[in-house]
């Protein structure tokens, strides 16, 4: 009789176990006898770095500049006689399934990595295909299946290797390479807006998705031809492939994770009033259409900075990036917004906040903290500090709404004036508990961390 071993609740052969093992050996590129290109430097790596940016850039910016879109469907017959909830779900829905999706796609792309690639393919004709297909859209409910529900799925699987292989390409490096990957979406949110705006003017808004299609085809086939990971995919027989892995339930339980997902939590409380409100305060400052909107594109092109700058700290001490983004956050929005009485004081606070609150390149450090070596569980972990953040985004834009008082608009004469008192109290005192939560994360990482 075979002996047994018991571990997190799963029973398995020994014989089992060692296979296990040998196929974690082949993932980790031992005993493979294929040489391995380096870790944190060389083609290989900047190559998947500037992939991985392309498909933080075209995904996500698309989605954080949907509001240019919907302020002209809003205007625009047949959807200006939809109501704006129902517009607004289009975008929703994406960036919530984008954010949502990711950890089961990661559980798939476990089970098949040598289905990852030809994925990849299938989701950028789809994507686009399906982006194409909505520009003959007449109803709602056909945008927010074709561009929310079918893109945002398709979006899902297209950026989630980013996720797994960054791992792979990173170690040292690792908080430095997501700041400069995850400030695409800065770089986005600063020119898509003013490309979807041109097009909108002059093509409407069928022949803008067309074109966006088209481009977005170009674009991601270059992204997919060229990400890969480092390591390659094990080739599996029929019959060989195995159970489906085991969820790492106690990730979820892990201090350093519950730690960083609050400071997380509250860091995206605290940014996503500042980015969906601060042209409106803009604008009480001046009749300039143009002078209040480009204030959004001066905060995303400083987020973007402030990606890559934190990033690097990160990699020094991603406690002590959390900490700093939240103690910035507080002085920033209580001292920088709360007495900004003309729009150059507003750009000030544009340039401070956003690149002081870019707290998602401290997630690099606390993956490893908690994974250890197992780059299922820091796939994971990243994937789901990114629900943490996606249920952030969906839930700010009723908060916000709540905490802007329109009917203080004319109040220009006092600290937290316009009408957002609240909202600049509110955005102070969340970055204020992120800073909180990240002092306690240190506390956490000393005693919890795994080698």
């Amino acid at each position: 009789m075979s002996r047994r071993s018991i571990g997190d609740g799963v029973l398995t052969t020994e014989a089992t176990r060692q296979s296990s093992l040998r196929n974690l050996n082949l993932e980790q590129g031992e005993g493979t006898g294929v040489s391995l290109p380096p870790t944190d430097r060389g083609r290989g790596a900047w190559e998947f770095a500037l992939a991985a940016f392309i498909l933080e850039t075209f995904i996500w910016g698309y989605s954080y500049s949907f509001a240019t879109i919907l302020v002209y469907l809003q205007s625009t017959p047949p959807w200006s006689s939809s109501s704006l909830s129902a517009l607004s779900a289009i975008g929703s829905c994406q960036i919530g399934i984008q954010f949502c999706l990711s950890p089961f796609v990661v559980i798939v792309f476990r089970r098949y990595p040598d289905w990852v690639k030809a994925s990849l393919w299938v989701s950028l004709v789809v994507s686009c295909g399906s982006m194409l297909l909505s520009s003959w859209a007449t109803k709602v409910w056909q945008l927010i299946a074709l561009q929310g529900i079918i893109c945002g799925a398709t979006g899902a699987i297209l950026y989630t290797p980013v996720w797994i292989w960054l791992i792979e390409w990173f170690v040292e490096r690792r908080g430095l390479a997501g700041g400069i990957i995850w400030s695409g979406t800065g770089i986005g949110g600063f020119v898509f807006p003013f490309l979807f705006s041109g097009l909108l003017s002059k093509v409407g808004f069928a022949w803008m998705v067309r074109v966006w299609a088209l481009i977005t085809a170009v674009v991601f086939a270059f992204a997919v031809y060229i990400v890969k990971p480092r390591i390659p995919p094990p080739r599996v027989r029929k019959g060989e492939r195995g159970p489906w892995p085991a969820f790492p339930w106690k990730v979820l339980i892990d201090p350093i994770f519950v730690g960083m997902a609050l400071a997380s939590l509250f860091a995206s409380l605290s940014t996503f009033p500042v980015s969906l409100y601060l042209a409106t305060y803009a604008s009480s400052l001046t009749t300039s259409a143009f002078a209040a909107e480009i204030v959004v594109g001066i905060y995303n092109i400083a987020a973007s900075v402030g990606c890559t700058a934190l990033g690097y700290v990160s990699d020094l001490s991603y406690t002590g990036a959390t900490i700093l983004c939240g103690v910035l956050g507080t002085a920033i929005a209580l001292f920088a917004w709360g007495w900004a009485d003309t729009l150059a004081k507003t750009y000030g606070f544009a340039v401070l906040f956003g690149f002081s609150s870019q707290m998602i390149v401290a997630w690099s450090g606390a993956t490893r903290d908690v994974a250890g070596q197992d780059p299922y569980a820091a796939a994971l972990v990243y994937c789901l500090l990114s629900v943490v953040r996606g249920v952030a985004s969906m839930v700010m834009p009723l908060v916000s709404q709540k905490l802007y008082d329109p009917a203080q608009k004319g109040d220009a004469t006092s600290w937290g004036r316009f009408g957002f008192l609240r909202m600049i109290v509110f955005v102070g005192v969340t970055s204020f508990v992120s800073a909180i939560a990240g002092v306690a994360l240190e506390f956490m990482r000393r005693k919890y961390k795994k080698a």
